[in-house]
Parts: C-alpha cells; structure tokens; sequence
C-alpha cells in the first residue's frame, strides 16, 4: 500500500531557476498547490556546463518547494526514484512541463506544459491540455500562455524608453531573432538593452547606446525603462519573454507566422522571403526581408500615440490572462479528473 495518501494533483518541477520553463512551471506550482510535488534536481547539468563561462550555470532554487521529494536527473525519459514514482501515482492526475521525466508515468492521467512555439493550427495545444508527449496524439485546442500573477501586473504603461531584445537560449541558434537585431542595434537611432533569457550575459563587439542585462539577478529589472521588446522569431509560439513583456506593459514587435497575429497584441514582423519588398531580380532573402520589415516597425513606434495604443493592449492582453482569471478554469479542468 503507498504511505502517501492520495490527491487530486502531483507535480513535476525543476529545480533550475534561471530559465523561462522552470519561472512558469514555479508559477503554476505556486497558484494550484498541489498535493504532491517531486524536484528534478539538475545539477548534473551545471556540471556539464562551459567551464571558461561560469555565468553559463543555471542557478538551482530547491527552498521554493518545500517539502518537495527530490530526484535526480538522470535524463528526460530517466527512471525517478523509487519514492517519487510512488508518491506521484497516488495522485489523481500529474501535472508536468513538457515531459513526464519518467516512461513509466507516461500511461498516469497527465497535465503537460506544452509549449506551443512547436505546433501551429490543428497541432496547437492549451499549456494545461490533458495531451501525451507525442506529436501525432495531440488534440486540437486553444493555445493559451502560463498565467501572470497579478502581482506583477503593471497599472500604467510605460511610456517611451529602450528597446528591449531577450536573446534566445544558446543551444537552440538564433531563436529569437538575434542576429538581426544585433545589426540594427548598431544604427544609431535607436537605444537598446540586450538580454538573454537564460540569465547569461552577452558580450556583443561595439555596439553604442546599448545596456546589457541579465535575468538571473532580478527577474523583472531587465523590463525597466524599456518601451517595446523586440523579438522577431522565425517561427511563431508563445515564450516567457512576451509574457512578462506584455505584463510590464512594453509594446511587442514579433514576427508574423501563426499563431502569433490572432493570439497576441503584436506589431507583426514579415517572416515570407520577400514579404512586401521587391527587386527587379525578384525575392529577397527572409532575413533581408524581416530586418527590413522590422525597421519599419520600429519606427512606428516612435509616435507616442502609437506607441501608448500597443502597450495598453499589452496591459489589457495581460490582465485578461491573469491567474485570477485562468484559475477558476484550470482548476475545472483538474477537478474533472
């Protein structure tokens, strides 16, 4: 007989603090409470990181789950321990992003983060859809971004500041449009601050008027005196950064591929080769198109009244997807279990 006794909700967390996944997997942690919580200690991980690049090391955070059980990483299909396994089927349904970190749990009633920049139209999934961590099993639904805790809401838009570009994680290229915006930083019209999302600090060559930040110190400082975040992804989905962008009341300039435009507030960035410039040879390349549209953008986001209209629907976008908002609804959902 298990000596846990059951609940209506376990949960699988990591450990790992400097990342948008475990930030948005603490916020759910922190809003459900649930009944059983298991730790992904990944420290094995910091191990294997740059030596020569000690800031490359995720911070871990294992205080933030207390009494948590804590299992080590062994990979993202690795074994649990013994005792986690058993701790997480009493529950009723798990709760868990974008893995089950254990096969053996793959049959167990299962809430999974999944993130949805990977599947677009019939593919697209809800961050807290009953789904299996299988491509070709997931159900259609609404895509729908990990709540904001209304703590962090702001209650007046910014106003004019930087421009703020968050570089994407340096295991996936240029995710986040970096290399284009980098060489825009270098025109001088504009001020920048350049940050990564992974809390690692960048050391661009000579680039003026730009501020560099990190993350991993103070979550949310790397959005002060920014008017507008810069993010111009090839591919479309949702990410921490517009998230917390849209919470600040910053205007965001994305790319345009679904499901971005009928998702979320953005001034869309064209992300067709050629898009709507033209040369007597034809086409141009997606990324000569992208800077090109990207620039146009931004610069009309230099009229005030523009720039206060796009950062209030940040504010109105994120209010509406606060958790006072999404609670009741996700609670639904685990409550049918």
């Amino acid at each position: 007989m298990s000596s846990y006794k059951s609940g209506q909700l376990g949960m699988i967390v990591r450990a790992d603090f400097g990342r948008g996944l475990a930030h948005q997997t603490y916020s759910f942690w922190k809003n459900l409470k649930p009944d059983v919580t298991v730790v992904i200690d990944n420290r094995e991980i910091d191990r294997n990181a740059d030596p020569d690049n000690p800031e490359a090391a995720w911070p871990l955070q294992f205080d933030r789950y207390p009494g948590a059980i804590i299992s080590p990483w062994k990979g993202y299909t690795a074994p649990l321990i013994p005792e986690a396994i058993e701790a997480l089927r009493s529950c009723k349904v798990i709760y868990t992003a974008e893995t089950h970190y254990d096969e053996s749990l793959q049959s167990h009633p299962s809430i999974l983060h999944v993130n949805p920049e990977f599947y677009r139209g019939a593919k697209a999934t809800s961050y807290w859809y009953a789904t299996s961590w299988r491509t070709a099993d997931l159900p259609p639904g609404d895509i729908v971004p990990t709540p904001i805790d209304d703590e962090d809401l702001l209650v007046k838009a910014p106003g004019p500041g930087r421009l703020l570009h968050v570089a994407g994680h340096r295991a996936a290229g240029d995710r986040n449009g970096t290399n284009i915006v980098t060489k825009m930083m270098k025109q001088p019209e504009f001020e920048w601050k350049l940050a990564h999302q992974d809390g690692l600090r960048l050391h661009p060559r000579s680039m003026q008027k730009t501020v560099l930040a990190t993350r991993s110190e103070d979550r949310w400082s790397i959005y002060d005196g920014c008017s507008v975040l810069v993010y111009p992804r090839r591919y479309g989905g949702q990410s921490l950064q517009v998230n917390e962008a849209m919470a600040r009341g910053l205007a965001v300039v994305m790319s345009d591929i679904e499901p971005n435009p009928e998702t979320w507030p953005i001034v869309g960035v064209a992300t067709r080769p050629g898009g709507n410039v033209r040369t007597p040879s034809g086409r141009i390349p997606l990324a000569q198109t992208m800077a090109h549209s990207l620039k146009e953008a931004l610069h009309t986001l230099q009229d005030l009244e523009t720039l206060q209209h796009h950062q209030i629907a940040s504010l109105v976008w994120a209010r509406r997807n606060s958790w006072s908002e999404w609670l009741p609804k996700i609670r639904k959902v685990i409550d049918a279990y």
